[in-house]
């Protein structure tokens, strides 16, 4: 029928055809089917590779970023680390010799109050005794670790120690660094034996880290 052109559609419903040659479809319609469908679902396959890939290059590279702001932020935060250690060194280093400067005053002012040839006694605000030398030991005839932390009251005669504090209070909110001691007809001071003897006192204050001292 091909050789003279005529269709299938052209013959009748009932006829039968005899030796038919079928299609390229008609022959491998299953296999056709089936190439398609693994050719889609490659295709589908190569789409969710590419997605996957795209995405892990994308964290990768937020990942690189983030470990390369982390590294940047370690390191100044090491500078910082380091500079803050230095100034800490350098500021201990400093207290150090601050307090060895003061500490070597202290022994100096010590030796020059403990070689004195005059008596000298330090109260504090309370006028509890903190300290006195020698030349102080040997006048009032008492040993310092047996003065120190009692009342001046104990060297100053018994008529003379009502007054005393108020001169010392006055004399205190004055202001001045140095006087000497008026106001009394005579100045005395009181053996550890009892007895009264005129001395020749002059006062000074100073400021502490725990109050006046005098």
């Amino acid at each position: 029928m091909q050789r003279f052109d005529i269709p299938l559609s052209a013959l009748p419903p009932d006829s039968i055809v005899k030796n038919r040659q079928y299609s390229l479809w008609e022959l491998y319609q299953l296999q056709i089917i089936a190439v398609i469908v693994v050719f889609v679902v490659l295709l589908l396959l190569l789409a969710f590779l590419m997605v996957v890939t795209r995405r892990l290059n994308i964290s990768r590279l937020a990942l690189s970023r983030f470990n390369a702001d982390l590294e940047t932020q370690v390191q100044e935060r090491t500078i910082a680390l380091n500079q803050t250690n230095h100034d800490l060194k350098l500021e201990v280093t400093e207290r150090k010799l601050a307090e060895l400067k003061i500490k070597n005053s202290e022994e100096r002012l010590n030796n020059i109050i403990s070689g004195a040839a005059d008596g000298f006694i330090s109260v504090d605000e309370n006028q509890n005794i903190i300290l006195l030398n020698a030349a102080a030991e040997k006048m009032f005839g008492y040993e310092a670790d047996s003065l120190i932390g009692k009342n001046l009251n104990a060297l100053i005669p018994r008529h003379h120690r009502e007054a005393h504090p108020q001169y010392i209070a006055a004399y205190g909110k004055s202001g001045e660094s140095h006087r000497a001691m008026p106001g009394f007809t005579t100045v005395a001071g009181l053996r550890a034996n009892g007895e009264e003897f005129p001395i020749e006192a002059s006062i000074s204050q100073a400021q502490s880290a725990e109050g006046k001292i005098y």
